[in-house]
């Protein structure tokens, strides 16, 4: 056996003497919980972000940059509200 899986059973020994089969489950179980609701954040804003890059490029696609449009008489500032749906969350924003 590895040195390294040779402390990690001593440590892990060590826990379940200090807190408890039990307590130190219910701790590694909170620290998942915990770390799997930041993911879960973390991936709905970035979610979010393309969201918002992917209407920006198709607006610009439309109708030109800003402050030089394609076409006369296309103008670019107003908002309209509306959702994005991003894995199954439904996100509220305005729309340019």
């Amino acid at each position: 056996m590895r040195v390294d899986t040779k402390r990690r059973k001593k440590a892990r020994k060590g826990f379940e003497q200090m807190y408890g089969v039990q307590e130190l489950a219910g701790r590694m179980f909170h620290i998942l919980q915990t770390g799997k609701r930041g993911l879960d954040s973390l991936h709905m804003e970035l979610g979010a972000m393309i969201c918002e890059a992917v209407m920006d490029i198709e607006r610009e696609e439309r109708s030109g940059p800003d402050h030089s449009p394609f076409h006369r008489g296309v103008y670019k500032w107003a908002y309209q509200r509306g959702s994005v749906y991003c894995m199954s969350e439904r996100s509220s924003s305005q729309i340019s």
